[in-house]
């Protein structure tokens, strides 16, 4: 069972803090700032931020946009027992395996 089957029954900020958390740990992975997240998605860095920290709840409508800022699926943005360097740089360590 992956975290968001496990959190959807839960508290109510419970998803949006987990969502938050692995957003921001996604943009900083990718090494995006809050503003270049923001004009990918057309809104303003600090409802990013608002979301990065729970703040805020993410729509469901508006989770393709999320998928298309960070280039993963949606299914790998919201597993959270996913390590995010296991999605961001899967081809980064195939090719130093190359080299």
């Amino acid at each position: 069972m992956n975290s968001f089957n496990s959190i959807k029954h839960g508290k109510s900020g419970e998803f949006s803090t987990s969502f938050g958390f692995r957003m921001k740990e996604i943009r900083l992975r990718k090494g995006m700032t809050l503003f270049e997240v923001g004009a990918f998605l057309n809104v303003q860095k600090s409802l990013v931020r608002k979301l990065e920290i729970g703040m805020r709840n993410i729509q469901i409508k508006h989770l393709p946009a999320y998928s298309e800022a960070f280039d993963i699926s949606i299914p790998d943005l919201l597993d959270f027992d996913k390590k995010v360097s296991d999605l961001i740089n899967p081809v980064r360590s195939l090719s130093q395996n190359i080299t």
